[in-house]
């Protein structure tokens, strides 16, 4: 489902009134890209380097895949990225918010899994000096079916693809019912 996309590009509407005067049931909107977004992933993808996404309060039933430099998504309150809707592909379990660019900041979400998604947030990153921000966010119930003998979820995943991972800052989150009995799933809360 996309959606709506609503964009000013005569710089003549008011997007807050717009925002305002209807009934939408959720809203994303972007610092330089003057629009208002039904989805947090089409945010992203119109998103400028050093934008703030800013992620109105809603269920959102998507992954989303920050993979430009100097970008900051910040939740209001009851902001939900949910993945109990989300179904593993080829064996492999799905990741719901998933950083492979520097300077990203991750601010305040509810962050809810399901059978499907095998992690909460990872960092895939060729960077050091990667400047991950991840603050504040409920990550829970990330119980992913995996494949074979060894299955694993992760509240948050953050590994270098090619280099040592640094420069990575992880505060405030709070991260509760990773992995299953049920599937033997083992659980790691942070795995770094």
């Amino acid at each position: 489902n996309e959606g709506y996309h609503v964009e000013d590009l005569s710089d003549s509407v008011d997007l807050d009134t717009v925002e305002s005067d209807n009934d939408f049931d959720r809203t994303v909107t972007t610092t330089s890209s003057v629009g208002i977004y039904h989805s947090i992933q089409s945010a992203v993808d119109t998103a400028a380097s050093d934008d703030t996404i800013e992620v109105g309060s809603g269920n959102y039933e998507e992954s989303v895949t920050v993979d430009k430099p100097d970008l900051t998504l910040m939740a209001q309150d009851g902001a939900t990225i949910n993945g109990s809707n989300i179904q593993s592909s080829s064996g492999i379990d799905a990741t719901l918010v998933k950083i492979t660019a520097p300077d990203v900041h991750i601010e305040g979400f509810e962050i809810v899994g399901g059978d499907g998604v095998g992690t909460g947030i990872s960092v895939q990153i060729d960077k050091a000096d990667s400047g991950i921000t991840i603050k504040d966010n409920e990550i829970k119930n990330i119980a992913g079916q995996g494949g074979g003998d060894k299955k694993e979820s992760f509240g948050v995943l953050a590994w270098g693809t090619t280099d040592t991972l640094d420069n990575i800052t992880i505060n405030g989150n709070t991260i509760e019912n990773i992995g299953s009995d049920s599937n033997n799933a083992q659980g790691f809360g942070l795995f770094l």
